[in-house]
């Protein structure tokens, strides 16, 4: 009978720095990053990281080329109110078990959404309005 070890939640219950952030989730968080805030759930194989922070939105944006670079997943295709935003935002993570009221991508009216759903794949969306990155991780 081999081990169960339980299920490990790391999450921000404020804003951090991304100093702190940086002692959870390993990103190339932009130096000028402010209120952030993650949440991390594992347990054996499964993950889900959640992370928002506030940037210049040229920041922003290379954040999200980043991390989408680094995994060979689509580049930013722009979203706003002129073209179908929710089908653009869908599927939103789901952000069980662990507690993120701030992870709101769906609120976003005018930005941009880089990535690839699927096991091993992060996705960010950028509210271009808020100068602020939703980014999402899970496997």
């Amino acid at each position: 009978m081999g081990l169960q070890s339980a299920p490990v939640i790391h999450q921000s219950k404020e804003p951090v720095s991304i100093e702190e952030a940086r002692e959870v989730l390993v990103l190339p968080y932009p130096t000028d990053a402010t209120n952030v805030q993650f949440a991390q759930y594992r347990d054996r194989q499964a993950v889900i990281e959640l992370v928002r922070f506030r940037a210049p939105l040229e920041d922003c944006v290379a954040f999200a080329q980043a991390v989408v670079q680094n995994q060979g997943g689509r580049g930013l295709k722009e979203i706003s109110n002129g073209t179908d935003a929710a089908r653009v935002l869908l599927p939103v993570p789901i952000t069980d078990p662990v507690s993120a009221p701030w992870f709101s991508p769906q609120d976003i009216r005018k930005g941009f959404i880089a990535g690839e759903v699927g096991s091993h794949m992060a996705r960010v969306w950028i509210d271009a309005e808020n100068e602020e990155v939703y980014y999402n991780y899970t496997d």
